[in-house]
Order: C-alpha cells, then sequence, then structure tokens
C-alpha cells in the first residue's frame, strides 16, 4: 500500500468506499490531501483490503480508520447507511 494523493486515490478507487489511514488533510483540516487506501468495499487490485460498507461503518466509528467517498453524487455520501 502505498500514499497516494486524493485524486489518485479517486482515479484508482472509483465510485467505492475506501478506509483510509495515515490521512494528510488540507488547510481546512477536512478534506484528504493525501493517505493510504487500507480498505475499499470492493475487489481491486491497488493493494486495499475488501470488506462490506458496514464494516468500513464500524471502524471508523472505532476511529481506526477514515472512511470516505471517491465520488461526491453517491447517494450514501455522509456516511449514514440505510436500514
Amino acid at each position: 500500500m502505498k500514499r497516494m494523493t486524493w485524486d489518485e486515490i479517486k482515479t484508482n478507487f472509483p465510485n467505492q468506499c475506501v478506509g483510509l489511514v495515515q490521512v494528510e488533510t488540507g488547510i481546512n483540516g477536512i478534506s484528504v490531501k493525501s493517505a493510504i487506501v487500507k480498505y475499499s468495499d470492493t475487489e481491486n487490485n491497488h493493494g486495499a483490503e475488501a470488506v462490506s460498507p458496514s464494516q468500513l461503518l464500524r471502524m471508523a466509528r472505532n476511529k481506526e480508520v477514515v472512511r470516505e467517498y471517491t465520488s461526491a453524487d453517491d447517494c450514501n455520501f455522509w456516511g449514514i447507511d440505510s436500514v
């Protein structure tokens, strides 16, 4: 797993929920500048382990990862899982 910029993450993990570690944020302290993608909700060949969206939510709640979506138009953008 290598550090990637947010643009690289969006390119390599399009329309996915990702679990990030070692996150570097922008000046605002919110936006992701760069990170390592440790988990993804989709099988991929970029070194991230595939886990379910609910597992990513649990890990984010436990502060193990920062959970982000690589597409702002995703219906689950705010991290609220549907029931």
